[in-house]
């Protein structure tokens, strides 16, 4: 009899935990084929294998401003960049970008020497911060912003923007629009050192 008990218990058993087993392995793709049916997929774009993944900007030509040169990587240089703007900017020492803003965000990375970099915000609010190779300094959309090399050696940026079509607007042209009279009422400068002379890069 105890026999038959603990026979038919275990029948019982393996019924119960084989019912349970199949009601895991019926659910488990029930489930995933939810998931997958929610996942949009995504076809990404052929790309040319013969594209180069990396970008020299030392390889090209550069354009030269007082004591600074820029040189742009865009999709004609770099056709791997989608909807971006790259630029690597060397300064020498003691010279400075001048005060300028874009109509989109920018990115500012230190390569190498010593620069501090100047943000003024829309309600005229000003931050400044020391950049050094490795650190990175965001400036907002139509923020007023410029950068200085205040140490011993020229210093290389590299900065990014989420266009192929970034617009510069340079204060100084901005300001070359203003009268030498009202100017210099507004900065507080002496109308004579008002020339409107435009440079990209000033000592």
């Amino acid at each position: 009899m105890k026999r038959i008990v603990i026979c038919l218990a275990c029948v019982l058993s393996f019924m119960v935990g084989g019912f349970i087993f199949s009601s895991f392995q019926v659910q488990q793709p029930v489930q995933a084929q939810a998931v997958l049916a929610q996942t949009p997929i995504v076809n990404p774009s052929p790309v040319p294998k013969d594209l180069n993944a990396v970008w020299n900007p030392l390889a090209i030509a550069g354009i030269q401003s007082g004591n600074g040169i820029v040189r742009f990587g865009k999709a004609e240089n770099f056709p791997l960049l989608q909807d971006t703007t790259v630029a690597r900017v060397d300064v020498q020492p003691g010279a400075s970008r001048t005060p300028h803003w874009h109509n989109s965000w920018e990115l500012q990375i230190c390569l190498n020497g010593k620069a501090k970099t100047f943000l003024v915000d829309k309600n005229g609010n000003k931050y400044e911060g020391q950049l050094e190779p490795g650190l990175v300094s965001f400036v907002p959309e139509g923020w007023l912003h410029w950068f200085e090399n205040n140490g011993n050696t020229p210093v290389a940026m590299m900065f990014a923007w989420p266009s192929e079509n970034v617009q510069t607007f340079e204060l100084a042209q901005a300001a070359s629009r203003v009268t030498p009279k009202v100017l210099s009422q507004s900065l507080g400068i002496p109308e004579q050192k008002i020339n409107g002379e435009l440079r990209l890069v000033v000592p």
